[in-house]
This record gives C-alpha cells, sequence and structure tokens, in this order.
C-alpha cells in the first residue's frame, strides 16, 4: 500500500532530509513542491535543519530555492524525478530509479539502476545491473551486473561485474570488465583489461590493454591493444595501430595509417589494404601470412616453412633485400613462421575506367543484338504458329466461299 502528499517548503531552505521505512519516491512540482510517496501509512519523517516535521504537514508556505538538496533515508526502492540541485543517500536497499536530476550521489545500491536524463550521476557501489542514458558526467565505482550507457559526455566506471556497452558517448575510462564490452561511436576510449570479447566500432581513439578473447575493430582511428587472447580482426582503420601480442588469427581489412604488432601473432595472418609512401606495416606470425597489399612497398620478409624455434628480430627482417622494391613506398616487414604468400598491384584509376567503359559499350551492344535476335526467334514462331500450310489452304477456301454467297454491287 502507497501513500501520497505533496509538500511546499519554506522559503531560504537549502536542505531537506527524509526517511522512509519503505519505498520512497519524490518528484518536484514545477517548482513550487515535492510530491512524496511512500510505503504504508507512516509518514516518513521530514527535517529542515531548524525543525522536525511529520509528512503531510502544514506550515510549509514559501517558494522553494532552485537548487534544493535532498538527502533521502529510504527503506526500499528509491525513485527520483523533476528535482534540482543534489540527491543523496548512503544506501539504497532495493532498485533506484532516476529521471531528470541535477546531480545524484548514491553510496550503495542494492537492486538496479536506472538513469535517464540526469546531468551528473555519481554511485559507489550497484549490486545489481546498472542502465544510463543522456548524462553528462557519469562516474560509477563497482556495477556487480551489466552495464549500459548511452550519450553521455564523460564515462569513469573503476570495475564492471559483466558485460559492459557503451554507446555515442564522450571520453570513456573503465579500468575492469568482467565480461564482454562493446563501445560503439565513443570520442575517446581508455579499458584497462576485458576479460570476454571486445566489439570496437566508430571510436576516434582506442586503447585497451589486455582483451582476453577475440577482439573487432571497425572505423577505429588510433588504435592501441596490449594483448588479445583470441582472434583480432580490424576492418577501415585510420591512424596509427599498435598492437602487442594476439593469441590467435589475426585478419585486417583497409588501414590508412601504420600497422604494427610489437610482440607476435601465435596464428594465421591475412591483411589486404591499399598501402602509401611513408607507411609502416610490421608484424611477425608462427602461421602462415597472406598479405595482399595495393600500392608501392618495400617489402622485406622471411619465411620460416615450419622450422623456426624463435622469431626472428626486426633488424634480420629489415635487412633482406625488399621484394618488391619501390623506391619511397611502404615499409613491409614481415616474418611468418609457416609459409608466407605477398601479391603487390598497381592500379591504374584512368585505365580501369576507360576499360570499364569499353567493356560496358560492348556489354551494350551485345545486349541489343541479343535483342534483335530474341525479336526475330518470336516473331518466327508465331507465324508459324499462326499460318500454318494447312490453316492457309482453309483460310483461303473460307475466302472464296464468302465472295461466293455475297457477290459486290
Amino acid at each position: 500500500m502507497s501513500s501520497k502528499t505533496t509538500l511546499t517548503l519554506l522559503s531560504g531552505i537549502e536542505r531537506l532530509s527524509i526517511e522512509s521505512r519503505g519505498d520512497l519516491a519524490l518528484r518536484g512540482i514545477d517548482q513550487t513542491g515535492l510530491t512524496v510517496t511512500y510505503s504504508g501509512t507512516t509518514p516518513p519523517a521530514g527535517n529542515d535543519r531548524r525543525r522536525r516535521h511529520t509528512l503531510p504537514g502544514r506550515g510549509w508556505g514559501g517558494r522553494p530555492p532552485a537548487a534544493l538538496n535532498v538527502r533521502v533515508v529510504p527503506g526500499g526502492d528509491l525513485t527520483a524525478a523533476n528535482l534540482e540541485g543534489d540527491l543523496e543517500a548512503a544506501e539504497v536497499p532495493g532498485d533506484s530509479r532516476l529521471q531528470m536530476c541535477q546531480t545524484v550521489r548514491l553510496g550503495r545500491v542494492a537492486g538496479d539502476l536506472a538513469s535517464s536524463l540526469c546531468r551528473t550521476v555519481q554511485v559507489d557501489h550497484v549490486t545489481g545491473d546498472a542502465q544510463i542514458q543522456h548524462a553528462t558526467e557519469v562516474t560509477l565505482g563497482q556495477v556487480k551486473d551489466d552495464l549500459v550507457i548511452q550519450h553521455a559526455a564523460h564515462v569513469t566506471v573503476a570495475e564492471v561485474g559483466s558485460d559492459c556497452r557503451i554507446t555515442h558517448s564522450g571520453p570513456v575510462t573503465v579500468e575492469s570488465i568482467g565480461g564482454d564490452a562493446s563501445f560503439h561511436h565513443l570520442e575517446e576510449l581508455h579499458a584497462s583489461s576485458v576479460k570476454g570479447d571486445v566489439s570496437l566500432q566508430h571510436v576516434t581513439a582506442a586503447s585497451v590493454g589486455a582483451a582476453n578473447d577475440d577482439v573487432a575493430a571497425s572505423h577505429v582511428q588510433d588504435l592501441v591493444l596490449s594483448s588479445v587472447g583470441g582472434d583480432l580482426a580490424c576492418t577501415n582503420l585510420s591512424g596509427s595501430a599498435q598492437i602487442g601480442r594476439v593469441r590467435g588469427d589475426l585478419s585486417v581489412n583497409s588501414f590508412t595509417g601504420d600497422f604494427i604488432v610489437s610482440d607476435q601473432v601465435r596464428g594465421d595472418v591475412v591483411i589486404r589494404s591499399r598501402v602509401q609512401r611513408g607507411q609502416r606495416l610490421h608484424l611477425r606470425a608462427w602461421g602462415s601470412v597472406a598479405l595482399v597489399l595495393n600500392g608501392s612497398l618495400n617489402l622485406h620478409s622471411l619465411s620460416g616453412e615450419g622450422q623456426w624455434k624463435s622469431l626472428p628480430e626486426w633488424d634480420a627482417i629489415r635487412q633482406q633485400t625488399p621484394n618488391p622494391s619501390q623506391e619511397g613506398g611502404a615499409e613491409v616487414l614481415i616474418a611468418a613462421g609457416d609459409r608466407l604468400t605477398a601479391a603487390s598491384y598497381e592500379v591504374n584509376m584512368g585505365e580501369l575506367t576507360d576499360t570499364l567503359d569499353q567493356l560496358g559499350a560492348q556489354l551494350s551492344s551485345l545486349g541489343v543484338t541479343i535483342a534483335d535476335q530474341v525479336r526475330s526467334g518470336v516473331a518466327a514462331a508465331d507465324f508459324r504458329r499462326h499460318w500454318s500450310p494447312d490453316q492457309g489452304c482453309l483460310h483461303r477456301h473460307r475466302l472464296e466461299q464468302h465472295q461466293k454467297e455475297h457477290p459486290r454491287g
């Protein structure tokens, strides 16, 4: 059973404390009052530091200040909406639901946390899930279960126990993630460790320390990965990519800056991209390496054919005669523990365009010829079907009979 009362505050009150034995809900009313909804029939106690009131109460006349600081002690769930100023709670025994609040500072939330359109959200500990949408500043200590953040200007998180998904946000810093992580459309990312898979899409600058499983990066500028426990797949990278160790396979499709694997790749490597003068592609892999590169490059490579006990150093690779050798091209240093396959090609776009135009003209002419042949064949078949010799004789006989029966004049 829930009860509701409306509280109008005295002029000049800057701080209000409300304590409830059960669930507690607060809602601002056009900056003129405060609606308090509480569980049971016993009203919560209110204290304005000058005198103590029991809600509902009278004599709270006057207009409240624009920024009212409210400290609550709920006995269950906490719900707050349309509050200016600060909302504080040392502990929330249940869930916490926040909407359109100026600043929220919570200690421990025993249940789930949901926040929408709150400017500042600071929570030390969330036992359940946390979901935050449209915030300016988000600071979280520990979230035991899943974390979802959308449209936040600045995010700082110490620890996430399970999965983490942050999208359409400004700079993001996350120390530890216990499950999978998805970071999409971020201005900047710093993540120290992720125990599950990592998905990066449209991130201006991404830095991930240790990722225990697979990593997929698409449309990322300036990528830094210290270690990848599984496979690494990269698509449309811009800026530089600095990779430490990859325990699985590596696949790269299109990069415009340097791509350097400083340590090693334990699995196979496939790289397809266009390279430019001044770029660097450095990697050493225990498996096979397949390169399909478009542009001028100096390829220095060594292939172990499965006989190496250790990968060669960079200087040993660089000393190999480049093949193909194109002065001023991208520097490609490759060591493959197994087989190395490399293809380099240049494409003249002008010649390619002329060739495609000629091919298009030929196909168009061929299409006209085929259409004429089809129409001729159809017409011949139609003539034979309607004007066979027998049908022609029968038609002439009927015409002569009609002229005898109906002579002209």
